[in-house]
């Protein structure tokens, strides 16, 4: 039902949302666009000596190196903070949106023209989101990196990674709404959007899982026509799961309206 009801509102704004797919991809893959272009090497050329000039060249600067390196890890995820993230957001609003009958290129762009309260707004849930997301998959990542470069237990160093897999995936679709939910409403409180995902969520985890795994198949699929094949699908995805997200909301809003009752 959910992708029956994504594909009619799909046939009305096809354009305008692989539109919206394409900026969203070409502005988060910017740098990694740039990049090889400006590092084009002819490997295969290279002599030993060639290398090895190259091996001397970055030990004999290796703190300048490091720095560089740094320096892009540190441009990198202050992009991915302060413009991917409200940008993702966005994206979540163009298709809430586009169901409700409002089909509008500028709603990608909302967190950035709709004054600084409101962007940081913004930022503040997402990177809080993030945060409890990384905190928590921590509980396993942190006892397997010690397991392995301390005590050098494969085994339990595996049940540690697995644990750590398993909470990051489980946090991830406990917060699965969040960027929806701010999207839906930019003025909502950081805690008050993570309580209310985790409510919209609860018994849901698997099932929207399921629900992510269904489109395996139409990724393969797009992936017979190269990248472009792959963006043809994301619209038809994104508007299904803004489907669920409505689906779910009024599910959280019937709970809401009987708790009144009976307290009333």
């Amino acid at each position: 039902e959910l992708k029956f009801k994504a594909r009619g509102v799909l046939i009305s704004c096809f354009t305008k949302s692989l539109l919206v797919v394409l900026i969203y991809n070409l502005i988060t893959n910017l740098p990694a666009l740039i990049l090889p272009m400006n590092s084009a090497v002819d490997i295969p050329r290279m002599t030993e000596e060639d290398f090895m000039k190259i091996e001397t060249a970055i030990m004999n600067n290796v703190e300048f190196v490091i720095s560089i390196v740094l320096g892009i890890i540190l441009v990198i995820l202050l992009c991915s903070v302060f413009i991917v993230s409200p940008l993702k957001v966005g994206k979540k609003r163009f298709f809430n949106r586009a169901i409700e009958g409002e089909v509008s290129i500028k709603n990608l762009f909302f967190p950035f023209m709709s004054g600084a309260r409101e962007y940081f707004g913004v930022l503040k849930v997402t990177l809080m989101k993030s945060f409890f997301v990384v905190l928590w998959s921590m509980i396993g990542f942190i006892p397997f990196f010690g397991c392995v470069y301390v005590y050098g237990n494969f085994y339990v160093s595996l049940i540690f990674l697995l644990l750590g897999v398993v909470l990051l995936v489980f946090k991830n679709y406990q917060y699965f709404m969040v960027d929806y939910i701010v999207a839906d409403n930019s003025d909502i409180k950081w805690r008050e959007a993570l309580k209310q995902s985790k409510t919209m969520m609860n018994k849901k985890i698997f099932y929207v899982l399921g629900l992510t795994l269904s489109f395996i198949g139409w990724y393969l699929l797009g992936t017979f026509f190269f990248f472009f094949g792959t963006i043809l699908v994301v619209p038809y995805i994104e508007l299904t799961f803004s489907v669920l997200y409505f689906a779910l909301k009024g599910e959280y809003l019937q709970e809401i309206a009987k708790k009144e009752q009976k307290s009333a």
